[in-house]
């Protein structure tokens, strides 16, 4: 049944006849004043101000109202999804309507928080301040079915476009897991290159920050490229290679790019990851026409390259994922055997190459819509302290691992996020890492 049909059923049960909603008047003729809104009441709701709810239903004091006007008000805040019943009831006078809404809380069980992922021109207290404008139900939590959710990307969408800033809001819900309810809202900016301009750390003292300011200045971060494989053909694959690399070379990397000290080099050398999909491009070919680049790229490959290519590649990264063939239903997989056979090839197989080893806090892409369900348990955070620690099976201060890379983010929709903390729903605020976290490490 739509608010509508609610508000009208209501109706009928306060007074029967064809009016769907109770009425009284002082006089057989109501002169013009008498439908000017004089007096708004709402009851039933410990969540909202009267002022909040008169703003969110469209209605205005002193303006004249109607009962279509009122049952349009109900259905907004029924629409919305805070409220699990609404009705209303007026009475008019020779001065005007007064006007009472009748409202149920939706149960606090039904609501979940929403987070403001990658806003970074604006504070929590700005975004929160701006979407209630639009929004005054909005509270710092949504409800888990109506329309509130797309009022607030309404309203964030509009505050870009006010600020002539670039990108597109979208929002995800996020839940516990494949079978799991629904446990955030979160909104993020897509169809935009953000650049680190400054780094600050709230919290730390003068003396924390300053050493934090020299290990991490904040002129000093780094931008690493990766490649997507693209799934053509063979030789098509290739070209697409080569254009994109170069492409990158002349806008980004290359001495005479604006930014490239911007992008991240090792022992001069520019970094460029690769990401494969169906391993159709020839990396002799682009490691050929790569060589006259006035520092040679070294190209870094997911996990080991195709034999007949090793030699073009420089290294390997680890990418979240419990092992080949190996996720499990209930996500307690959190890629233990991947990442120690990851380690221990590297270490022993190729100790000539650059190994950058792979820290993830968790995995689920059950909320993506070309998600497989894949699921990975952050356990609390022992999930991301695990992967931190495993590393120290094969290197030590003697033999170093030179990079360790933080996989958050790496698609929105896969549940990577560190972000908000590494622990998930469910857990305890995030603890302090156990340095030691099992013997084996």
């Amino acid at each position: 049944m739509n608010w509508a049909a609610r508000a009208a059923l209501c109706g009928c049960l306060l007074l029967p006849g064809a009016a769907a909603q109770k009425h009284t008047s002082g006089s057989k003729t109501s002169p013009v004043s008498a439908f000017k809104l004089i007096a708004f009441k709402v009851t039933g709701t410990a969540r909202y101000s009267d002022k909040e709810i008169l703003v969110a239903s469209g209605l205005q004091l002193a303006q004249r109202s109607s009962d279509g006007d009122f049952k349009e008000a109900v259905r907004r805040l029924g629409n919305s999804g805070m409220f699990s019943n609404a009705a209303y009831s007026y009475s008019t006078s020779s001065a005007g309507t007064k006007l009472e809404l009748q409202v149920t809380d939706v149960e606090s069980s039904k609501l979940v928080p929403a987070h403001f992922e990658n806003f970074v021109w604006f504070t929590d207290d700005q975004l929160h301040a701006t979407v209630q404008k639009s929004a005054p139900l909005f509270k710092d939590l949504l409800p888990m079915g109506g329309n509130l959710s797309e009022h607030v990307s309404e309203a964030l969408q509009a505050l870009l476009s006010e600020k002539q800033l670039p990108g597109r809001v979208n929002f995800l819900r996020e839940a516990n897991g494949p079978e799991g309810a629904m446990s955030a809202i979160n909104y993020r900016v897509e169809e935009v290159s953000i650049r680190i301009r400054a780094v600050e750390f709230p919290g730390a003292s003068p003396q924390q920050g300053g050493l934090l300011e020299k290990v991490a200045s904040k002129s000093h971060f780094h931008v690493a490229l990766l490649y997507n494989e693209p799934e053509d053909e063979d030789q098509q694959s290739t070209d697409d290679a080569i254009a994109g690399l170069d492409k990158a070379y002349n806008s980004y990397i290359g001495p005479e790019a604006k930014y490239h000290d911007a992008y991240f080099t090792y022992q001069g050398h520019p970094v460029i990851f690769i990401f494969p999909k169906q391993g159709h491009v020839d990396w002799n070919h682009v490691r050929d026409r790569c060589s006259a680049w006035a520092a040679t790229p070294l190209f870094i490959y997911k996990d080991e390259p195709p034999a007949q290519y090793a030699a073009d590649f420089a290294g390997s990264y680890a990418w979240v994922q419990p092992g080949a063939g190996e996720w499990s239903p209930d996500g307690s997989n959190w890629g233990e055997k991947y990442l120690d056979n990851f380690y221990r090839t590297m270490r022993n197989k190729h100790p000539d190459k650059i190994a950058i080893g792979g820290v993830w806090p968790g995995f689920d892409d059950s909320g993506a819509k070309w998600g497989l369900n894949r699921h990975m348990q952050r356990a609390c955070g022992k999930t991301f302290d695990e992967t931190l620690h495993m590393y120290d099976r094969y290197y030590d201060s003697t033999t170093t691992l030179p990079f360790l890379l933080i996989e958050t983010w790496n698609d929105y929709e896969e549940g990577t996020a560190i972000e908000r903390g590494i622990s998930g729903p469910g857990c305890a605020p995030d603890q302090k890492l156990d340095p030691n976290p099992s013997a084996a490490h």
